[in-house]
């Protein structure tokens, strides 16, 4: 992470296909903007890296599920849940 007196910063994350994930984050935001924006990338790295399976990005990031999936509808982020309408019922 490159932290100096500027308006932004760069933060890399692997990726688990093996690629570098480049992130420019605005640090001139009042701290609640800028922790809403955090959380999102946060989230939906978490969400990629385990293929969209809540409960194991649950377990990483130390929420309990139910938490986890009131954090991510309170940020709007989407995801497929199984069973959901795209997946056939068995």
């Amino acid at each position: 992470m490159n932290i100096g007196v500027q308006d932004t910063v760069s933060i890399g994350a692997q990726e688990a296909a093996g690629q570098m994930l480049q992130v420019y984050f605005p640090l001139d935001l009042p701290l609640r903007e800028a922790r809403e924006h955090f959380d999102l990338i946060y989230f939906d790295y978490h969400l990629r890296k385990e293929v969209g399976n809540v409960a194991r990005v649950a377990d990483r990031v130390g929420l309990e599920r139910t938490h986890l999936y009131r954090k991510l509808k309170q940020l709007g982020i989407k995801f497929v849940k199984k069973g959901g309408p795209d997946e056939p019922h068995q």
